[in-house]
């Protein structure tokens, strides 16, 4: 009897243990993935990366099929694809698309949305073949599952803007960009999508709302490349304008478009005006490093700028 007893009270023990460890996992693994978030949001992708690297080993205790993982595994695509060296973010393609393979169907909008990471992945590396082949897949699956109108189709719509814009197809990006803007705005989307299966309940990172502003930045730098000047300036205020509403005045995703139309102003002559966007870009960046490309291309524009306005009041 009290040798049974002994027993019971070593496994009780035991799994109080394990519960102990598994709760000190899940904390762990969300507190790195907090502070991951917030580098996100900041574009501070190395340190992302930083964090997401041990945060995806703390969500491997979950269990490969727990949906953190792939969570953690998307999240680390976001930040490692940023990186010049895309090895990690295409060997955390992969293991998303393994875990997808044991535990989503072919028809899943959620595969369809993670073979987009492949394909923007694959187009930073310029492995075009690779990246049309995921964008095809994709859109099949979102057509066949939930129709050409649904609202994930609006994220292959700006994939594929993505794919076209580094190979200097400019009407084409810029056709996609739009398409995908009028899919984001005519669904509302807060950030979440639903399948045929049902809601799927975790959150797209940039939301809906940074991918518009990121879409109508790109699209304007299409529309600069074609000459339509005045449709690339509108197209920047607009992304000016959604990025602010959603993130604040200081949100990091406001520094690429502030910086375009700085420069658009720069060639009108609109010198004040420029100078403003661009410290309002450098404002955007204060929690960056001096030594960050954004933060050094900001700076030698404002110098630019003063220098300009130097010259130009000593010919008065």
């Amino acid at each position: 009897m009290k040798t049974h007893s002994l027993a019971c009270a070593l496994a009780a023990l035991l799994l109080t243990g394990l519960v102990s460890r598994g709760a000190d996992a899940a904390s762990e693994w969300q507190k790195l993935k907090g502070a991951a978030d917030w580098a996100l949001l900041e574009n501070d992708n190395i340190k992302a990366e930083a964090l997401l690297l041990p945060a995806v080993e703390k969500a491997k205790q979950f269990g490969m099929m727990d949906r953190r993982y792939a969570e953690t595994l998307r999240m680390l695509i976001q930040g490692a694809r940023e990186v010049p060296d895309f090895a990690t973010a295409d060997s955390a393609v992969k293991q998303l698309l393994a875990v997808d393979a044991m535990r989503l169907g072919t028809n899943s909008t959620e595969l369809a949305i993670d073979l987009l990471y492949e394909a923007d992945v694959a187009t930073r590396q310029e492995d075009f073949p690779r990246a049309q082949n995921a964008l095809t897949q994709s859109s099949q699956i979102v057509e066949k599952s939930c129709g050409p109108l649904a609202p994930p189709m609006g994220f292959c719509y700006f994939t594929r803007g993505n794919f076209e814009l580094p190979q200097k197809h400019f009407s084409a990006a810029e056709t996609n960009y739009q398409k995908a803007l009028e899919l984001l705005e005519k669904s509302r989307m807060l950030g979440y999508y639903t399948d045929t299966n049902g809601p799927v309940t975790y959150q797209l990172t940039p939301a809906p709302e940074g991918i518009a502003g990121v879409a109508l930045y790109k699209m304007a730098v299409c529309q600069r490349q074609e000459g339509n000047h005045a449709a690339a300036e509108a197209s920047l205020q607009k992304s000016i304008n959604i990025v602010k509403s959603k993130y604040g005045h200081w949100a990091r995703l406001l520094v690429d478009p502030l910086l375009s139309l700085a420069e658009m102003e720069v060639e009108e002559g609109k010198l004040p005006e420029a100078e403003k966007a661009v410290k309002w870009a450098l404002g955007a960046l204060k929690s960056a490093p001096p030594t960050h490309p954004l933060n050094i291309e900001a700076r030698e524009l404002l110098d630019d700028i003063k220098a300009e306005k130097k010259k130009k009041s000593a010919a008065k």
